[in-house]
């Protein structure tokens, strides 16, 4: 999954949104670091990263796009994941996409002090070009593939990729549907009990279909 994916699953918890948002940055036991709220996101962060990388949905979209990108069709896939739910996003939210955006925004802003060094570096391009409404369309999205090869070394072919997108884009749904699903029944319900912030949050803006 990415960001907007784990930011969406973290369901209107702060805490558990600013531990999604950081945990590819935090290794190992880094994650006691930060407060327990905090801490908690990163651990759910790395279990959605496991129960989507072993889903076998997740495995055969991965597939889809071996053409296009090859070894790199794993992070395609998270990026094409996002698409879907950007794409469907009023349908699961109560908030729009650009609202949802602001409310990120914020909370990055608020707790800018104790993000890893590499997120506050990134975090003034991802706040100034509204990161998370990128994923919502084509046209948008294959700017976000090429810059990941300009920048990231992420090789493939964008083109080619967004054309297998709107190829198969019923079955990714389907797809994503279906892994999503397995992480609110694995996943989300096991950490909004062990949230505390969570527990006190009586106006959770995030809806499921």
């Amino acid at each position: 999954m990415n960001y907007l994916a784990h930011l969406y699953l973290s369901q209107a918890d702060d805490d558990l949104a600013l531990g999604n948002f950081i945990a590819d940055l935090v290794k190992g036991n880094q994650y006691k670091t930060f407060r327990e709220g905090v801490a908690q996101g990163i651990l759910m962060h790395r279990e959605i990263d496991f129960t989507t990388d072993n889903h076998p949905d997740y495995i055969s979209t991965k597939e889809l796009f071996k053409s296009s990108h090859g070894r790199y069709s794993g992070i395609v896939t998270d990026i094409v994941f996002d698409y879907i739910l950007a794409k469907d996003w009023e349908k699961r939210n109560r908030l729009s996409l650009s609202e949802f955006q602001s409310d990120v925004n914020t909370l990055i802003l608020n707790n800018f002090k104790i993000l890893p060094l590499k997120t506050k570096m990134m975090a003034p391009f991802f706040i100034r070009n509204k990161w998370l409404m990128l994923y919502a369309a084509p046209d948008t999205l294959h700017q976000v593939l090429s810059r990941m090869q300009r920048y990231r070394g992420v090789q493939g072919n964008s083109g080619e990729a967004i054309s297998i997108l709107m190829k198969h884009e019923a079955t990714i749904k389907k797809a994503f549907n279906s892994v999503v699903d397995t992480i609110f029944k694995q996943v989300v319900i096991k950490y909004q009990f062990t949230s505390k912030s969570h527990q006190s949050n009586k106006n959770s803006k995030i809806i499921r279909i």
